[in-house]
């Protein structure tokens, strides 16, 4: 399974007050390489459980066919620990930014971008970039946004903004 430890440093959010100050749980990398951790974000609970679900990157994990370390992947946990989902990517180091959106496809549930910011475009080049919009009700993908240059490492920013058009769909900032 996974050997590193990522202790949770938000134990305002999952925690009762109280004066103890111990870890709540905590979820491992394979291997330090993984950079397991490197980003992090909260979603709403899509588990019935109560309680809120944590994205996890690790966008130097090696899943591809050439288990390349520019792979990365992300997991989704429930904060009782269980894993949820998880998503890999292939020579484009999925999971370097996380961000949660809002309800982009109007199902009730707050979405969720994956960039992914090595990704190369085949006809542009290298480190074009994308991002992976998710619904996090059904863990598909809705959409895919690409960078359009080479060497743009579009998606290394991810960002969910409130509806300030007013269409009733969140907006999104991608870099």
């Amino acid at each position: 399974m996974r050997s590193i430890s990522l202790t949770f440093g938000l134990l305002g959010l999952f925690a009762p007050a109280s004066n103890a100050q111990g870890r709540i749980w905590y979820a491992d990398g394979e291997n330090s390489q993984d950079l397991f951790g490197s980003s992090l974000e909260i979603l709403p609970d899509l588990d019935a459980d109560g309680l809120p679900e944590v994205l996890i990157g690790a966008y130097g994990h090696m899943c591809g066919p050439s288990a390349s370390p520019t792979d990365g992947a992300v997991y989704e946990f429930s904060e009782s620990g269980a894993q949820l989902d998880e998503w890999y990517g292939t020579e484009e180091l999925l999971g370097v930014a996380l961000a949660r959106l809002g309800d982009v496809d109007q199902d009730g549930v707050d979405d969720f971008a994956l960039g992914a910011s090595a990704w190369r475009d085949p006809t542009k080049g290298p480190a074009t970039g994308r991002v992976h919009v998710i619904s996090a009700k059904a863990g598909a993908t809705l959409f895919i946004v690409q960078g359009n240059l080479p060497d743009m490492s579009f998606g290394a920013a991810v960002a969910g903004l409130p509806d300030y058009d007013g269409d009733g769909y969140p907006e999104m900032r991608f870099s």
